[in-house]
């Protein structure tokens, strides 16, 4: 198994690094790292939420969901996620 790396500029590895929850609104639009963002929109994914969990009261691991939607994330699904 590969490891993400830290610096990347992606969801997953903001929750990591921030410690919270992190959501892209919509993946066209958002100032992630390129790769990522192509894979995404091949796969039809246009908005992402990360979530880390915690053990210890450190983040352990990171929940990330997707959507076909842009936006899918915002107010009404946003306080289900934190």
């Amino acid at each position: 198994d590969e490891l993400i790396p830290l610096d990347l500029e992606i969801p997953v590895v903001r929750a990591v690094n921030e410690e919270k929850v992190v959501i892209e609104e919509d993946l066209r639009k958002a100032p992630i790292d390129e790769a990522y963002k192509e894979r995404a929109l091949e796969n039809g994914l246009l908005s992402a939420a990360s979530m880390p969990i915690r053990k210890g009261g450190k983040v352990y691991a990171v929940l990330s969901l997707y959507s076909e939607e842009p936006h899918y994330f915002e107010e009404e699904n946003r306080e289900l996620l934190e």
